[in-house]
């Protein structure tokens, strides 16, 4: 019973990547710009705050605009890198530090 239980999970779909396209993603980035938000880029990008996009702001000059329309979904993902700031353990109560509550 205990097989059929897990073979069945295997049917689920998922929300996200699957390790192996993650793989296949870091192997060839076809096109994909990472950028270190540093102060410096932070500072760049607030002086051009009338530009209209990332791309023109940061000097790729690439002439591809994506647009969203009325009925388009999006998902973002967000990773935290160290020090972890952002997402913290809370003890069971939903309670870290005495400020922190969820």
């Amino acid at each position: 019973m205990g097989a059929i239980t897990l073979a069945g999970c295997s049917s689920i779909p998922t929300s996200g990547a699957s390790s192996a396209q993650i793989t296949r993603a870091a192997e060839s980035p076809s096109g994909i710009q990472i950028v270190d938000v540093t102060e410096d880029v932070a500072r760049q990008l607030f002086a051009d705050r009338n530009t209209a996009d990332f791309v023109t702001a940061l000097g790729d000059g690439a002439s591809f605009r994506q647009q969203l329309g009325v009925g388009d979904t999006i998902q973002v993902s967000i990773w935290e890198a160290p020090p972890a700031t952002l997402l913290v353990r809370l003890s069971r109560k939903g309670v870290r530090g005495r400020r922190t509550r969820a």
